[in-house]
Formats: C-alpha cells, sequence, structure tokens
C-alpha cells in the first residue's frame, strides 16, 4: 500500500490533469441549465400565443345561439319556427307565403279577359226533361243563372264519384264536356252574345282539370276552338293554361252569318262527349224531325243534349219546338231566357 506521503503526491498529480472548467461549484452548472430551458419555454410559449378576440385584424363575426328542433333552426330567443339555413346559422330567411293565383301568370302574355258583366234581374225560366239540372226556385239575379258555372269550386261533385259541369242554369254530371253555341248575327242583339261569352268563361272556369272541354262556335259553318293549332278538332284537359287561351279566344269572337246548327252538333259527337250543352237563340233554319232522328242516330245514347233557348218574350205554352224535342230524345233537359232582359244590363 502507498504510504500517505505518496497518496498525496498521486492526487496532486492528479488535480493538475483534470481541466480547469470542471472544478467550479455544481450548482453554478445547476443554474446554467435550468436557466437555457427555462428560456427556451419562453420562446415556444411565445410563438404559441394568439391575440384575444376582438384584438386581432381578422373581421369580426356575429355569434347567435341556436336551437334546434326536429331539423330545424330557431333563432332564440323568439318561438316562431323559421326555415332551416345553411352557412350562419345566425342568418335566417324569411318564409315565402304560398300565391294560388301566379301560376299561368309566369307561363303567359297579359290575355284579354272577358269582362264581369252586370246584369238585370230576371224570373224563373220553364226547364224540361230527364236530365239532372238546377231547381225551379225563384232566380232573384240573373247572375246567380249566368255565373252558374263559377259558384262552384273546381272538382265539387253533383253526384258522387263524377265532378260536374254547369252552363246556363243547367247542371250535369261528366268528364267531356261540349259546349255548342250560336255565334250567328242574330247573336249580336239584346246582348245575347255577350251574356252567352260570359257564362261560358264562367262555366270553363269551374271544370275541374281532370275533365275535358271544347267550345263549338256556329253561324253558317263550325268553328271549333283550336289552342294548339291542330288540325281537327280535340279535348282539352281543363288545366289554367288551356281555361286562360279559351278565354282568350272566347273573348275575340264576334257574331255575324247566318244558322247552321247540324254541321256544329255533328262535329260536337265525333269527340265522343258525355255532356253536350247547345245554346241556340231558335230561329230560322228549324231543326226538321229527319235532322233530330239523324242526331239521335249519331249519338245512340252516349252524350245527354241540354238546349239552352234564347227568345223574346215569356216562352210560349204549346207543342214542342224542335229544340225541346232534341233534348227529350237524347236524355237532356230544355232552359228558355228572355233575351229582352239582358237590355238593362248596358
Amino acid at each position: 500500500m502507498l504510504t500517505s506521503p505518496a497518496r498525496t503526491a498521486t492526487s496532486t498529480s492528479i488535480r493538475d490533469w483534470v481541466p480547469r472548467w470542471t472544478m467550479f461549484p455544481s450548482w453554478v452548472l445547476s443554474v446554467g441549465v435550468h436557466a437555457l430551458l427555462l428560456l427556451a419555454l419562453a420562446l415556444w410559449l411565445q410563438s404559441q400565443e394568439r391575440p384575444p378576440v376582438g384584438f386581432s385584424d381578422e373581421p369580426a363575426r356575429e355569434i347567435g345561439i341556436v336551437v334546434k328542433q326536429r331539423g330545424e333552426f330557431v333563432e332564440a330567443p323568439q318561438q316562431e319556427p323559421r326555415e332551416s339555413t345553411t352557412g350562419d346559422p345566425s342568418e335566417t330567411r324569411p318564409q315565402t307565403k304560398p300565391d294560388q293565383h301566379a301560376k299561368v301568370a309566369s307561363e303567359l302574355p297579359n290575355l284579354p279577359n272577358v269582362p264581369s258583366e252586370t246584369l238585370p234581374s230576371s224570373t224563373p225560366s220553364p226547364l224540361v226533361g230527364a236530365g239532372v239540372a238546377s231547381p225551379l226556385a225563384p232566380v232573384s239575379d240573373a247572375r246567380d243563372v249566368v255565373k252558374s258555372g263559377g259558384v262552384r269550386t273546381p272538382g265539387e261533385m253533383i253526384a258522387s264519384g263524377t265532378p260536374g259541369a254547369a252552363f246556363m242554369g243547367v247542371e250535369d254530371k261528366g268528364t267531356r264536356i261540349v259546349f255548342v253555341i250560336d255565334c250567328s248575327g242574330s247573336m249580336s242583339e239584346h246582348g245575347a252574345m255577350r251574356v252567352a261569352k260570359s257564362a261560358l268563361v264562367s262555366s270553363l272556369q269551374a271544370l275541374d282539370s281532370a275533365q275535358q272541354f271544347q267550345v263549338v262556335f256556329f253561324n253558317e259553318q263550325a268553328v271549333p276552338l283550336r289552342l294548339k293549332g291542330e288540325n281537327k278538332p280535340i279535348l282539352y284537359f281543363a288545366t289554367d293554361i288551356y281555361k286562360t287561351l279559351a278565354r282568350q279566344s272566347i273573348s275575340a269572337l264576334q257574331p255575324n252569318l247566318g244558322t247552321e246548327r247540324m254541321n256544329a252538333i255533328q262535329v260536337s259527337l265525333k269527340l265522343n262527349p258525355d255532356v253536350l250543352f247547345l245554346l241556340t237563340d231558335a230561329r230560322e233554319p228549324l231543326m226538321s224531325a229527319k235532322d233530330l232522328k239523324h242526331v239521335a242516330d249519331l249519338n245512340r245514347g252516349r252524350a245527354r243534349i241540354h238546349s239552352i233557348e234564347f227568345g223574346e218574350g215569356a216562352a210560349l205554352d204549346g207543342p214542342e219546338n224542335f229544340l225541346q224535342k232534341l233534348a227529350r230524345q237524347n236524355g237532356g233537359t230544355w232552359r228558355y231566357h228572355d233575351v229582352t232582359r239582358f237590355d238593362d244590363a248596358r
């Protein structure tokens, strides 16, 4: 073993070999290391720090509270439901109210309307026949007769399961409706044509969209509506657009020339209607027994033919005229109107 002097000499030589910086106290090294760690932590926190809300350059946005209920967004604190929104939930779109009368206006140009008419008071007109018709209750105002097709809401049933049609005080049920209207020169007297067109527009307006219609005017020739420019007469569904186009054609028509009913009736029966309304002023030429038989043979009971007669003065009692016979032989009714009462409406 080394003696004490030798050990001392060895320790001195070792200290001379170790670098002098390792001779610092340990606490100095600890302080230095911790200072470096704190500095690094401070720099990292500074890089992650964000400015508080309201002090940055970012555009401000409104913040709201939204309650979600059954798939809809409701803006607090209001209780009324709003339409669901997309994007910012604080923005709500106002609810729009449905417009039940703008369907055709967006599809068609402005079209002339048949002016509404102020009609005189009228007494009940006679009605005979086996068909379905309005009762013979007293009529206080002729407008109730002329607008008989318009007082019903579209699709209202006269009989269960089948939509109805009405014209000049006569009602029936059916889905294929044809109106045969006299437009000869004599219909210009006493405002008869004006009243007929007003009643016709009212009747068309009351038809349901599932029903089909055609209007055949006649003077010396048959003049059916051709709303699509077709070559031969067809039935049109009673949609808003076809009703509007029909009203335009009806408004433009003016009475002239003589009278030829048979051709118009034959054209109408070829459309296989359920109901046929025939309006005429019953002047010359009259329909013979041969003509009436020919109509019945063509019809074969398929269509109920209702005849509406325009005459001057009260209806006369006596033998059936050809319009009464036409209605009776084809399961329809006959209605008479005194055209002299139309003068008061001018």
